[in-house]
């Protein structure tokens, strides 16, 4: 994805990235079944500006959402979260 990769791959494998909807460019192609796999790489190569899209789309994505700051402050907060904090969120989910 980070050098312009076009992706035709099941919501499974593109679970945790924003890969389009809501407003957000078409990053990838979702195919969940064989033949919705061959249908999105038939898209692929039958339309230039898609391809295209799906690249700069992507590119930008890994560019912004991807880099070492945003990692940096990831990690900061994990290590700044209360140990028992991820404890008391699960023993109010279940209702305790």
């Amino acid at each position: 994805m980070a050098v312009g990769i076009r992706l035709v791959g099941s919501e499974r494998t593109l679970e945790g990235l924003s890969v389009g909807g809501m407003g957000a460019p078409s990053r990838a192609l979702i195919a969940n079944t064989p033949e919705e796999y061959v249908q999105g790489i038939v898209q692929l190569f039958e339309n230039p500006q898609l391809r295209h899209d799906l690249s700069t789309n992507t590119r930008q994505m890994i560019k912004t959402e991807f880099t070492w700051k945003g990692a940096g402050k990831l990690y900061e907060q994990v290590c700044l979260t209360p140990k028992d904090a991820g404890e008391e969120r699960n023993r109010e989910a279940k209702g305790e």
